[in-house]
């Protein structure tokens, strides 16, 4: 029965609700690609888990804190 729910909740969405989805949908991307290309989010060798999160954690943190900082410094890339 929940799957009926969510076809139906899909059918009936507003456009601003897509969008939002959407535009949420990209930032988490454009985070991901950043962490990839200026970040090194790949580029940790460790095996054990706790050091592979916290290498993953502080390659977005670093992401998120650059973002953060331009938007308060108002640079354009």
């Amino acid at each position: 029965m929940s799957a009926i729910k969510t076809i139906l909740r899909l059918f009936f969405v507003c456009g601003k609700d897509v969008y939002d989805i959407y535009r949420t949908r990209f930032q988490i991307e454009f985070c991901f690609r950043d962490g990839h290309q200026f970040t090194g989010l790949l580029d940790c060798q460790a095996r054990d888990e706790k050091a592979l999160d916290f290498a993953c954690n502080a390659s977005l943190a670093a992401v998120n804190i650059t973002k953060a900082l331009r938007k308060q410094t108002n640079v354009v890339r």
